[in-house]
């Protein structure tokens, strides 16, 4: 395997993780503000 490919991919997936985690949190969010 290519170490570098492996890099990247560890990268991308940990973007994700970090968008997926935004996301979750921002509509967490907007549910508690039409909440309160």
């Amino acid at each position: 395997d290519d170490p570098k490919r492996n890099t990247m991919t560890l990268i991308v997936t940990g973007l994700r993780l970090l968008l997926a985690k935004a996301v979750a949190v921002n509509v967490m969010m907007t549910i508690k503000a039409f909440l309160i």
